[in-house]
């Protein structure tokens, strides 16, 4: 009986004594890069859950905030899926700092690329190009991220297209811009 006493005691004593935690609340754990989500940030304390958003700093890399819990998901280097870490810290009114982390799988595959530049360039010369992502709230310069290729010609690192040699008639070339999983095609008439 007097061990069934200590064990009832120690019980007790532990639940009185609860930590105070908080949580990082998120739509989804996969989020799509170049779009604002709402986070949501809740403290778990003896007197149940609270929104503690509004009173939450968020940290990490590839994040903006906008306000209130409400962060630009910034997409990968080169389109590439990505996991990142997004950080929380709440100050409690006790004086107690809180903090806690969540992992967030991104997808930076952006709704479409337009590429930008002249249509037709003559033979035996050059030309400048330049990509951008489209995303839902964002758009981006990926023109030295894309992998550029031609089907005729040649295009460098950065978008800049150097035509094949073509003395006989006026030709057609196709540059491609791909990034992560997304590839955008621009028609270019050669010139003699």
């Amino acid at each position: 009986m007097k061990l069934f006493s200590v064990v009832l005691g120690l019980l007790f004593s532990f639940s009185v004594f609860a930590l105070d935690t908080i949580e990082i609340m998120a739509p989804s754990t996969s989020l799509q890069a170049g779009q604002y989500h709402q986070f949501k940030v809740y403290f778990h304390g003896d007197n149940g859950t609270i929104d503690v958003t509004n009173k939450t700093t968020f940290t990490g890399t590839n994040w903006s905030p906008r306000a209130n819990g409400e962060l630009l998901v910034q997409p990968a280097t080169y389109g590439r899926p990505m996991s990142v870490i997004l950080g929380a810290t709440y100050l409690h009114t006790d004086g107690n700092t809180l903090k806690t982390t969540a992992t967030f799988n991104v997808d930076s595959t952006p709704y479409y690329i337009n590429i930008f530049g002249p249509s037709m360039v003559y033979s035996n010369s050059g030309a400048q190009y330049q990509a951008f992502a489209q995303f839902r709230d964002m758009r981006k310069d990926i023109s030295f991220e894309c992998s550029w290729s031609a089907f005729y010609g040649f295009v460098s690192a950065g978008g800049f297209y150097r035509t094949p040699y073509n003395n006989n008639y006026t030709m057609n070339d196709t540059i491609n811009c791909r990034y992560g999983y997304s590839t955008q095609m621009f028609n270019i008439s050669i010139l003699r």
